[in-house]
């Protein structure tokens, strides 16, 4: 005879008491009903957010050189952040930070805490559906295979809580949905209390339809949270990136606006690491009050603070660079910041977007020469000694029509593009000159 075991259920008398005030209400005293409703209430405290996490929360291989419990202590920058994030009620909360500082664990602990003690359906948007599979495959099963044992009321551990690649449910009544937001119809799928807007900057302008472009992803995501009201959680994280082009920038000015200041070991006074005050040579950084220079572990050692530039704003709002990360080597910086200058003054500016955006947690900014005065502009003339200069290896023109006549202006663009400006030809005739001008020649010097 085969034996079956069977898989007890443990009992959960918390659950018979809440419901224990609706008994009875007739005939209760005034102390003996308050008396009910604390006791119910002792049931519904919930832990403090950030104790809860270092004793739930275990880092995972994956994406973690430090496998182990989540600590806080190493990454203090992080704790003000992630109290704002699960703090009681709803909100908007920007995050504009440089990359290897810790901003996806952030997210990842946010949902950990949500489907254990306080559920509600969430939703994960990133940049392109790789992204959006990287971070359920990669990072949230992992979470969810490491954390450690929570409430008995939540089986985070139960391998059929996943259901698909992008939908799954945590714990045992929190459906997350991870999507791109590329696709119009996954924004609209459902009601959300949890909306989390992963690498914001990156995000398309708009999102897809069947038929037609259907306008601004985070507009059509932030929809879904109506019914929620002031109870639904709205989270931007992203690394900025060109300027007049950057969603988490222009939420970050409409903000609070605070930045993370760290304590000078020498004298105490506050203040942004930033490049200006680093020392490539022996890898320090000056204090701005009384001129002395520490290094990387002294200055990370100290209590820092984040310092608001927008008190009293609704949404909150936070930035970071690379040099309060413990992740991050000041030298390796240095050393990336050196081959970005370089590469930028050969002409290539690649390199520097990438260290400015992700390192420095800075816009880039095309910077244009304004030439008001016509002496300015005329001191600026060279002579080619022929039409075309010899550093030209393109011609172009561009053409300016008017009503009766059109006008050429013929160009050369040659290296770091530099631009020779030669000839303007002028034609009554219309397009018919457009050949004439198109098929030219002009004599250069060798």
């Amino acid at each position: 005879m085969k034996t079956v075991q069977t898989k007890r259920k443990r009992s959960r008398p918390e659950q018979a008491s809440k419901f224990q005030l609706t008994d009875s209400l007739e005939g209760l005293g005034v102390s003996e009903f308050l008396s009910r409703l604390a006791s119910v209430a002792a049931f519904e405290e919930r832990p403090e957010p950030i104790a809860w996490i270092e004793a739930n929360r275990r880092l995972s291989p994956e994406s973690s050189h430090e496998v182990g419990p989540y600590r806080f202590e190493r990454v203090p920058y992080l704790r003000e952040i992630q109290s704002t994030i699960l703090a009681p009620g709803g909100g908007e909360i920007v995050c504009a930070l440089a990359s290897q500082v810790g901003k996806t664990e952030l997210l990842l602990n946010s949902l950990l805490y949500w489907s254990a003690l306080e559920p509600g359906p969430a939703m994960v948007i990133t940049p392109d559906w790789k992204t959006a599979q990287s971070f359920s495959v990669d990072r949230v099963r992992p979470m969810l295979r490491d954390a450690a044992s929570p409430a008995e009321d939540h089986e985070l551990r139960d391998p059929r809580a996943i259901d698909s690649v992008f939908h799954m449910t945590l714990g045992s009544q929190m459906p997350l949905t991870v999507v791109h937001g590329w696709g119009a119809s996954a924004l609209a799928m459902r009601p959300i209390r949890y909306l989390i807007f992963d690498e914001a900057s990156r995000l398309p302008l708009s999102a897809k339809g069947a038929r037609s472009d259907e306008g601004d992803p985070v507009a059509l995501a932030k929809i879904r949270t109506t019914t929620f009201g002031d109870f639904a959680k709205i989270v931007y994280t992203s690394s900025p990136v060109e300027e007049g082009a950057c969603r988490i920038s222009e939420l970050y000015a409409a903000s609070t606006r605070e930045r993370w200041h760290s304590r000078c070991p020498h004298c105490g006074s506050l203040q942004v690491l930033r490049m200006p005050e680093m020392d490539f040579g022996d890898a320090t950084c000056r204090c701005l009050v009384c001129g002395l220079r520490a290094g990387q572990d002294t200055w990370q050692g100290q209590k820092g603070q984040w310092c608001p530039e927008n008190p009293g704003h609704p949404r909150r709002g936070f930035w970071l660079n690379c040099f309060a990360s413990p992740f991050v080597r000041w030298p390796a910086v240095f050393e990336e910041w050196r081959a970005a200058v370089h590469q930028k003054e050969q002409g290539d500016y690649g390199q520097f977007r990438v260290v400015l955006h992700t390192r420095l947690a800075e816009n880039f900014t095309t910077k244009i020469e304004l030439m008001s005065k016509p002496e300015t502009l005329l001191a600026r003339r060279e002579d080619y000694r022929a039409e075309v200069p010899d550093a030209v290896r393109l011609i172009v023109a561009g053409i300016d029509s008017q009503a009766s006549w059109l006008e050429w202006l013929v160009a050369g663009i040659g290296p770091k593009a530099k631009s020779f400006f030669w000839t303007v030809v002028r034609s009554m005739a219309g397009w018919k000159a457009t050949p004439r001008v198109c098929t030219g020649n002009w004599t250069r010097s060798y």
